[in-house]
């Protein structure tokens, strides 16, 4: 009867024992045990004080490593191997022996990134606008007749003055014409001066020919004294 009821309480302690979560006690992790997982976390081995181990996350001194937070009982990678130094860094030569000692550790030394000042953005520069460099003509009227555009034109009146009007394909383009409009000779040369809003220019020449009129001179004719005037009509008196 004794004996069964040893046995009762050895399973009940067993069973108590799996309950309770286990943290790390005392002295560091066995150094032949550490090997970092793929998930780069490294771990180590850690007795529990009765001839049985278990994992821990490994933390190190730069000397020897100690455990980190909770008893792990399970490899947290079988077939994983070696170690990539990526324990966690500790001061001094103590364990963490429980979650509230490893946020502490944590806390401690993990330093705060200084805060990155704030750089004031530059202010906007708004695109250049382009100008326009376009010196066609639109249309050009001599004495309110049209002329077809290029770069030499040519006209014939039989009037003494005539009135050029020129305007250009862009709004913002200047038309100049240069030349006399007034008492026209027989052969006239005339330029007619496009500058673009850009500031280029093109020439185009208008060569007017004026076309000899009807003498307006009376004629007078006289025959033994008596005298016969002619008007523009060839009309005498």
């Amino acid at each position: 009867m004794r004996k069964l009821i040893k046995t009762i309480v050895v399973l009940l302690f067993l069973v108590l024992l799996n309950m309770v979560n286990v943290y790390a006690t005392g002295g560091g992790l066995r150094r032949a045990s550490i090997k970092t997982c793929p998930d780069g976390v490294t771990y180590g081995l850690h007795s529990d004080g009765h001839g049985g181990t278990h994992w821990h996350r490994a933390a190190t001194n730069g000397d020897n490593y100690y455990a980190v937070g909770d008893a792990i009982y399970n490899d947290p990678c079988p077939g994983s191997s070696g170690n990539q130094g990526t324990a966690e860094s500790t001061h001094g030569g103590g364990s963490n022996n429980s979650s509230s000692s490893n946020n502490n550790y944590n806390a401690y030394s993990q330093p705060i990134a200084p805060a990155t000042p704030v750089t004031p953005a530059a202010p906007s520069t708004p695109p250049e606008v382009q100008k326009s460099e376009d010196v066609t003509l639109k249309t050009l009227t001599v004495d309110d007749k049209k002329i077809e555009i290029s770069d030499t034109m040519a006209f014939e009146t039989d009037k003494d003055s005539i009135n050029i009007d020129a305007t250009a394909n862009h709004a913002k383009a200047n038309v100049k014409v240069k030349g006399e409009t007034n008492e026209l000779k027989l052969d006239n040369k005339f330029e007619i001066v496009v500058t673009a809003e850009a500031g280029n220019t093109k020439t185009y020449t208008l060569n007017v020919t004026r076309k000899p009129g009807i003498s307006e001179t009376k004629l007078s004719l006289k025959i033994n004294n008596y005298s016969i005037d002619f008007d523009e009509n060839n009309n005498y008196d």
